[in-house]
């Protein structure tokens, strides 16, 4: 199979293109630094498409929609999300569009594409994964403030914000990864 990647993160392009090529994949595999959005407009004949990431493409309808062009009839769309815990909307950025459980699933399947499967991650996973990921991010925040005092406050306002959304996955969203069927 061959593998295309895009990703707005530079590092995680050359993490993938490394990791390819420790694999012996690197002809197999092309990653590139861009913008999904974009991406999404011009890539056809998939057989899977695979969006690991919340609400980057808008609601879990408008998420399908895109994930679809790209996709055969009959190819797979696997969809890393979200929706929510508690039944009120989220003023968090990125997370205008999380809805409750029952509505994502009525828009996940409103283009007539079927769910195969889905996957809840248990809020202990959540917490886990946000700890260790929270603790590289404060790490490198504090590397990068002590080599460039004059943004120190930038990069504490970024861990502060980072701390916030890790807040918001472990008690009002729950995440999901849903596999669907293109019609």
């Amino acid at each position: 199979c061959r593998v295309d990647g895009v990703d707005a993160m530079p590092a995680f392009v050359d993490t993938a293109r490394r990791q390819a090529q420790r694999w012996g994949l690197e002809d197999l595999c092309t990653f590139e630094v861009g913008d999904l959005r974009g991406a999404v407009q011009h890539a056809r004949g998939y057989d899977a498409v695979l969006l690991i990431s919340v609400g980057v493409l808008g609601t879990p309808a408008e998420t399908v929609r895109a994930c679809r062009r790209c996709v055969e009839p009959g190819g797979l769309m696997i969809i890393d999300d979200a929706f929510l815990s508690r039944a009120e909307k989220l003023d968090f950025p990125g997370y205008e569009d999380v809805t409750t459980y029952e509505e994502t699933l009525r828009q996940l399947g409103a283009h007539g594409d079927r769910v195969v499967r889905e996957r809840i991650v248990p809020v202990e996973s959540v917490r886990a994964q946000n700890r260790r990921y929270t603790r590289w991010i404060e790490r490198r925040a504090a590397e990068l403030a002590a080599r460039h005092p004059k943004h120190a406050d930038a990069f504490n306002a970024y861990v502060e914000k980072e701390r916030e959304e890790c807040d918001l996955l472990e008690s009002a969203v729950t995440s999901a990864t849903w596999m669907l069927e293109r019609a």
